[in-house]
């Protein structure tokens, strides 16, 4: 993230990252990228922290490759303002 950050146009975070709390990750980037498009997949019920930050979409495991595209065009619709429009210009 720290080299390639400004580049990121969404993300898909699982709940049960095995060198990471998701729940850390989240924080990082929604300090870092405020308008960054996530979703957070998950077997377990959304986390309670989640629900102050509705523009990320929770999506429950299993799913399919179709539910999870979905949810990043979810994830992707409700940014705000539109996602780069707060990154300098790509070089």
């Amino acid at each position: 993230i720290a080299t390639h950050g400004a580049s990121l146009r969404a993300a898909y975070l699982d709940r049960r990252l095995p060198h990471e709390h998701a729940e850390a990750l989240h924080g990082h980037l929604r300090a870092h990228y405020p308008t960054l498009p996530i979703v957070l997949a998950s077997g377990r019920p959304p986390p309670a922290w989640l629900a102050s930050d509705p523009a990320t979409v929770f999506l429950a495991k299993p799913f399919l490759p179709p539910e999870l595209l979905d949810a990043l065009a979810d994830a992707c619709a409700q940014r705000r303002p539109p996602y780069g429009s707060d990154l300098p210009p790509s070089r």
